[in-house]
């Protein structure tokens, strides 16, 4: 075994087969201590390394509700996109089956396949009064 100066033996493990005393009395020999002044409450250590890590959490979380925001709120704006060019779509057709109804209902087709159908023209309007 190395020998350091100022090293001690610890005796506090093992026990001294020599004198056959108790690791604990004879580990270190009793010291006087000076009397402690009343003692004040102890804040609690606080660990750079525990703080960092919470930091790094945190950091994290945000991180994480801000990206799940910012691609919820994209995937709406693309879906109401394409709602609204479905709609301009849809209008379009509406307005060009509309200008077909109007363009067929006007020539003089319809009333040809009406006299084929033996359909008759409808007189006007007649408004009858109730007795």
């Amino acid at each position: 075994m190395a020998v350091f100066e100022g090293a001690r033996l610890r005796t506090g493990a093992l026990p001294n087969t020599r004198t056959g005393a108790p690791p604990s009395s004879r580990a270190y020999p009793a010291r006087a201590r000076a009397k402690e002044p009343a003692s004040l409450p102890v804040a609690p250590r606080v660990r750079p390394a525990g703080v960092m890590m919470a930091a790094v959490v945190a950091a994290t979380m945000v991180g994480m509700v801000y990206l799940s925001q910012t691609l919820g709120s994209n995937a709406m704006s693309k879906e109401i996109r394409l709602l609204e060019e479905q709609q301009v779509q849809m209008t379009q057709e509406v307005s060009r089956h509309a200008a077909q109804v109007l363009r067929k209902a006007e020539s003089e087709d319809v009333a040809i396949r009406a006299r084929q159908l033996g359909l008759k023209k409808l007189p006007p309007v007649v408004i009858l009064k109730a007795p």
